[in-house]
């Protein structure tokens, strides 16, 4: 009998950039920039955004109506159409609304300028203030402002030093507990906006007043010109926005929309003009990649049976890996990335090879596999292979790695050499009939090795 039951497959919570480092990875999440910027302006300024947005969106609209050639927008208007020809006072209403069913507060958007960063100050080269939180303002007896601090936000020669992110907030707090990871929450990222933005009410040290400080990802500035070569058709800089628009893009697709925060950060990471160029530089020389935070795991009304047998099997494919000398990375990644396939994977990685144990309820379970160093990297051009994992088995196809933004070769593989449970085996073997029919000999051979 059928009953909800929790699987393998996790639900990703955000997608960001991560630095590894001996006292915990780093996990920068583009949109904590995004909402650093949101908590530093007044409910005016955004009220301002909102107009620019409107002005923005319309004109591209209309463009498009008439048939010009223009860019596919990373933040369609799509079913929303309404709020690009009402008053400014319309838009802040719904993000609004949104804001306090989610945070139970309108925190984030009311109360800026001075008033939404307090005791700033950065030594020798620690960086401590006290940040209005996004969450609780407003209820009684809860903490309006949490106190922030890190060493540290300043550029050492182009690069960043970041250590010791701290903040009272559930995103640093989850963070630490479920992978020991330091994540740039939106609070952090609002003391390092002001930083940068050099506002008189964050108090410099002597020692530190001239020098640089390492922003990841930029809603400050107007985007410098990037290289053309590098900007697909549905990039949004046709135009070259105003971060301003950009801003109130997130705010109207994680508040109006509800899109996934996950979904909104992979759409950020796509938009070249944001980045440190810095920062770009570490990832095509891995010293940084692209992670997934998870949420929890996927729960779904199935045949319980069929679910154990994928927990044993699980079990089995995890104690090869590390039977093998594999070690098991702390953050997910995604494979089959922009695809109806994506996952978030588990990655075990050696010297020479990353093996990912991709648990998808659309089909059983495989790994993939690929050489760690090889490939160029492309980090914006759009590569998409919608062939359904099962058509790519034992075969070496060319991709680009989600995590690295490498291109090269990866492997789909059944799990093989091992005990997979009888109520998987036909379950497997109609897969591979399916994409791969017509050649008997060669499936028969193929299940025949895979243990099938």
């Amino acid at each position: 009998m059928d009953k909800v039951i929790q699987t393998q497959e996790i639900i990703p919570r955000y997608y960001g950039i991560v630095f590894e480092r001996k006292q915990g990875n780093l996990f920068i999440i583009p949109t904590s920039f995004a909402f650093g910027e949101v908590l530093r302006k007044s409910p005016n300024e955004l009220k301002e955004y909102v107009a620019e947005w409107q002005k923005h969106k319309s004109e591209h609209l209309e463009k498009y109506t008439q048939g010009q050639h223009v860019y596919r927008p990373l933040f369609p208007i799509n079913g929303y159409e309404d709020l690009l020809y009402c008053k400014p006072d319309f838009v802040v209403e719904s993000i609004l609304d949104g804001i306090t069913k989610k945070h139970g507060s309108k925190n984030l958007w009311m109360v800026g300028g001075e008033e939404a960063i307090k005791k700033g100050y950065i030594g020798a080269s620690a960086l401590t203030a006290e940040v209005k939180a996004r969450h609780h303002g407003g209820k009684k007896g809860s903490k309006t402002y949490w106190s922030v601090e890190m060493d540290s936000p300043l550029d050492f020669d182009g690069l960043p030093k970041y250590d010791h992110e701290f903040c009272q907030c559930w995103d640093s707090y989850w963070g630490i507990v479920k992978r020991g990871t330091h994540v740039v929450c939106a609070h952090i990222a609002a003391a390092i906006d002001q930083l940068y933005d050099d506002d008189l009410n964050l108090i410099k040290d002597k020692n530190t007043e001239k020098r640089k400080v390492w922003l990841p990802f930029n809603f400050i500035d107007r985007p410098n010109e990037v290289d053309r070569s590098l900007i697909a058709p549905h990039i949004e800089f046709e135009d070259q926005p105003d971060p301003a628009v950009l801003i109130i893009d997130v705010l109207t697709s994680a508040y109006v929309k509800n899109d996934r925060l996950f979904d909104i950060n992979k759409k950020l990471a796509k938009i070249p003009a944001i980045y440190n160029r810095n920062l770009e530089r570490l990832i095509e020389d891995g010293k940084a990649y692209y992670g997934v935070l998870h949420q929890r795991k996927k729960s779904k009304r199935m045949n319980p049976e069929y679910e154990y047998a994928i927990r044993n099997l699980k079990k089995q494919m995890e104690t090869k890996l590390l039977e093998m000398g594999f070690e098991r990375k702390k953050i997910d990644v995604l494979e089959f990335a922009d695809t109806p396939w994506e996952t978030v994977c588990p990655e075990y990685i050696n010297k020479e090879k990353s093996i990912r144990l991709v648990f998808n309820n659309q089909f059983p379970p495989v790994y993939t596999t690929r050489n760690v160093r090889e490939g160029e990297t492309n980090m914006f051009l759009p590569i998409y292979d919608m062939r359904h994992p099962f058509s790519k088995l034992n075969k070496r196809f060319t991709d680009r790695d989600d995590k690295t933004k490498k291109i090269g070769k990866t492997k789909v593989i059944i799990p093989s050499k091992m005990n997979i449970p009888e109520i998987l085996k036909p379950i497997y073997i109609g897969f591979v009939n399916k994409y791969h029919p017509g050649d008997t000999r060669q499936v028969s051979n193929f299940l025949k090795e895979n243990g099938l």
